[in-house]
């Protein structure tokens, strides 16, 4: 399993008690994106692994 599997797996444990914002997964795993389809990516990545986020991740995506 790679660093970043578990990463994301870890962050989809933690977001089981509260949504976490895209700012925070981004903080967690050590990579900001720089552009909001960088963040879009992300974001995909989050849905892909089950990791609840906030609402407002596109709304921080355009303000990069």
């Amino acid at each position: 399993m790679s660093k970043l599997q578990t990463y994301y797996e870890e962050l989809a444990e933690l977001s089981e008690h509260a949504p976490l914002t895209l700012h925070e997964v981004c903080q967690y795993i050590g990579w900001i994106p720089t552009n909001s389809e960088e963040a879009g990516v992300i974001a995909r990545l989050c849905n892909q692994y089950g990791i609840r986020t906030t609402g407002d991740w596109q709304v921080w995506a355009d303000n990069l």
